[in-house]
């Protein structure tokens, strides 16, 4: 499961704060652009703070994956370069850096002052580019719980399946299933939408993307939760539904093995809930908002009609499996 591990803390030792809220940080790169880049993520951690989501996945013992995402909430609004130098090849810049948080109703990211005639448009270019690398960095946030979508995001249980035949007396294997979302999927879906949402908006005032959760933790006795997410970008609501759709939706595989674990059958079903058969688990229809109904289930049947031509896998079937995928790994 996904954990958003730290806030960092703005007490940093060694870190000089100048004068009218301005931070002063040293960046280093191999050009002085780098050098400033380094700087302004340096200053915007120290200001707003910086919120880390790591995935860990552990087995036989082994770390098979750390995959972390670093976020933070700010972007600079003015800066004044104290001193650049070189050094081995690398620039070294010191400056005093003023960060705004980027959890605004509207983003002004600059005024002019009282000289109306006189404009520092390379400013202006840094403080739109720190803002959208925050931004960025606010998608990869939610990449990483969304890129395990579908196969983390559900669970499903089997129960005892049967055998039959149809009218033409092809072999019918039916397996009753039922399919949920996973709870731990959803509170890490939770916990990184919430990191990367804007402020709230007023009551009467709808803000431009809204995503909204609903889900009951198993363990707990309550009704469950609602939550909603709003946000100025509507980028934040493409960016779930991508890794939602595009090939990535739901689908379930059934594989059928023999003793040497070779696949003697392998076949996807498209969950009835994606045909509006049955209740859906989300809905994506709005283009600036998305809802997941994460207490909805379904319980259903997947029938897989073996002909006579192939009866002979029958016989050397020693297990079976169900499994969650994205309909782009089914078999063609």
């Amino acid at each position: 499961m996904f954990r958003l591990l730290l806030v960092a803390c703005l007490f940093v030792s060694g870190i000089c704060y100048a004068d009218d809220d301005y931070i002063r940080v040293t960046g280093r790169g191999k050009t002085e652009s780098e050098a400033k880049s380094d700087a302004f993520h340096e200053a915007v951690q120290l200001k707003i703070g910086a919120i880390v989501l790591s995935e860990q996945e552990s087995s036989l013992n082994s770390l098979d994956k750390n995959d972390v995402s670093v976020y933070s909430a700010g972007y600079v609004t003015d800066y004044k370069i104290i001193s650049t130098s070189v050094v081995h090849d690398s620039v070294i810049i010191t400056m005093d850096v003023l960060v705004n948080p980027s959890k605004l109703l509207n983003q002004t990211l600059s005024r002019g002052g009282k000289t109306q005639d006189y404009m520092e448009g390379y400013k202006i270019g840094d403080s739109v580019a720190t803002y959208r690398a925050q931004k960025f960095e606010a998608y990869k946030m939610l990449a990483v719980v969304l890129r395990t979508y579908p196969e983390k995001a559900y669970t499903i249980k089997i129960k005892p399946y049967s055998i039959g035949v149809d009218k033409f007396q092809n072999v019918i294997l039916e397996v009753p299933y039922t399919l949920k979302w996973n709870y731990d999927f959803l509170a890490s879906l939770n916990e990184a939408m919430k990191a990367v949402e804007d402020n709230k908006f007023g009551w009467f005032e709808k803000a431009p993307a809204n995503a909204v959760i609903m889900a009951k933790d198993p363990k707990d006795f309550l009704i469950g939760s609602r939550n909603h997410y709003e946000y100025n970008d509507m980028s934040m609501i493409s960016q779930i539904k991508y890794f939602m759709s595009k090939g990535r939706e739901v689908s379930l595989l059934l594989t059928l093995r023999d003793g040497n674990n070779t696949k003697l059958y392998n076949s996807c079903w498209i969950p009835a809930s994606l045909i509006g058969r049955k209740s859906s688990f989300y809905d994506l229809g709005e283009p600036n908002s998305i809802a997941i109904f994460g207490n909805q289930s379904e319980t259903d049947v997947l029938r897989a009609r073996i002909d006579m031509k192939h009866e002979w896998i029958l016989r050397k079937i020693t297990s079976m499996e169900v499994s969650v995928v994205p309909r782009s790994s089914c078999p063609a």
